[in-house]
């Protein structure tokens, strides 16, 4: 078992030193935060690009455009689409994929 090394207390005048230094940083503290929320308010609204919105025109522009592309893409999702097969297809298909049992008796 290690022993407890036995580490003496701090008098009262120590305790009220680092008690009167602890509460002098928390002051200094809570003033820069004070400083750092202001500085961030007047950064963020000078941080915002002032571009004018656009026209009614330019809006109707874009809504074309998109109506645009996506009957494009609802063109090309239908090309996609695989033509439907015939039951007789899929079963000549099917027939022609040997089973697991045939599979074996050939080895």
């Amino acid at each position: 078992i290690e022993a407890l090394v036995q580490v003496p207390l701090p008098n009262e005048e120590d305790l009220d030193e680092l008690l009167a230094d602890v509460l002098v940083l928390e002051s200094q503290l809570d003033d820069d935060s004070e400083l750092d929320d202001e500085d961030n308010v007047v950064g963020a609204e000078s941080d915002i690009p002032e571009e004018p919105l656009p026209t009614e025109e330019q809006l109707d522009s874009i809504s074309s455009e998109i109506r645009e592309l996506e009957q494009d893409e609802s063109l090309v999702n239908e090309q996609r689409v695989l033509p439907k097969s015939t039951d007789d297809e899929l079963q000549a298909i099917l027939s022609s994929i040997p089973s697991f049992s045939d599979t074996n008796k050939k080895n």
